[in-house]
């Protein structure tokens, strides 16, 4: 997709031909990106594939090779502080001063913010049952991870950006964070989210987008994308002889005596159902199976994984 360069007052990241190289290594190709405010955004892709590269991008934390982006109406290489007041960052590899107390470090961060909320802060720190004295290095995993969406949500930011935030969290803390993020996003707020845990993101995201080896192969709302995508299956009579070719739309074909299997990345009800019996001999039945956001996101990188011949991703950049 592409986007301008005329700025929008509705967007809260417009990304134009955004690349990171490192010495001969393409992080992220010629990335266009627009996401609306409002709404959960999120970043999907395999290993290697440059989401955590494209965030830092996003926040000014490393700087493009090539491209602009802008975050909130500013150029995100040159992010000024009131900016950043208005930008909350959660990510799994996020350090800590874990020398503090969790009550030292509140009190250090909120002169930084003017909307910082300490009823919220109360609300916040019952529900994740936090020890405002305890020293962060004291705590599990979980609770430091509760605690960086803690300092991110209490000040309210008009834009957060999680990088992997439920990874290898118990569920029962998951569902603890998960529900932070929804109660802050009912205000009209926009959170953009990269994550592997594909269920937890189908619950939280509007739109999705998917990146691989670099490049943004696909953009498109939850709503839409599991509406277009349809596993099919068709019975068709004994002995028909099948088409030498398949239409392009028709992904990931699979045949089994009289059974023919596929996911179609066209589907329209009567459009589909009409173009199958002209296609293919002897239809006696059509099942339309609608799908989840993981398995199209899985068919979709099997079939990528097919056509270029082999592995997508590495392990060299995220």
């Amino acid at each position: 997709m592409t986007t301008s360069s005329v700025k929008n007052d509705s967007l809260a990241i417009e990304a134009t031909s955004l690349s990171k190289r490192y010495k001969d290594q393409e992080a992220v190709i010629d990335l266009d990106l627009t996401i609306e405010k409002g709404g959960i955004y999120a970043l999907l892709g395999p290993n290697g594939a440059g989401k955590t590269t494209t965030l830092k991008m996003l926040m000014g934390i490393i700087q493009p090779s090539d491209g602009t982006c802008r975050v909130l109406g500013q150029d995100s290489s040159h992010l000024a502080p009131e900016a950043y007041q208005k930008i909350g960052y959660v990510s799994e590899n996020q350090k800590l001063p874990e020398w503090m107390t969790l009550h030292q470090l509140l009190l250090y961060l909120k002169p930084y913010y003017p909307t910082w909320d300490d009823q919220f802060l109360q609300k916040l720190l019952q529900e994740y049952e936090l020890p405002l004295d305890r020293r962060l290095k004291a705590m599990s995993r979980g609770m430091r991870m509760k605690t960086k969406f803690l300092i991110s949500l209490v000040y309210h930011p008009e834009l957060l950006v999680l990088d992997e935030p439920f990874s290898g969290l118990d569920p029962v803390i998951r569902e603890e964070c998960i529900d932070g993020l929804l109660d802050w996003s009912r205000k009209d707020r926009t959170a953009v989210i990269s994550s592997h845990d594909i269920e937890d993101v189908e619950r939280l995201a509007d739109v999705v987008g998917i990146i691989e080896k670099g490049r943004l192969e696909l953009d498109e709302s939850v709503d839409s994308l599991k509406e277009r995508i349809r596993r099919v299956s068709v019975t068709i009579s004994e002995n028909a002889e099948l088409p030498g070719s398949l239409p392009s739309g028709w992904k990931s074909a699979r045949t089994n005596l009289r059974n023919i299997e596929f996911f179609d990345t066209e589907f329209e009800a009567n459009r589909s159902d009409k173009l199958i019996h002209a296609i293919l001999p002897g239809v006696e039945r059509i099942d339309f199976e609608p799908m989840t956001l993981r398995e199209i996101y899985v068919a979709l990188l099997k079939q990528k994984r097919r056509e270029t011949g082999g592995k997508y991703g590495s392990e060299t950049h995220r």
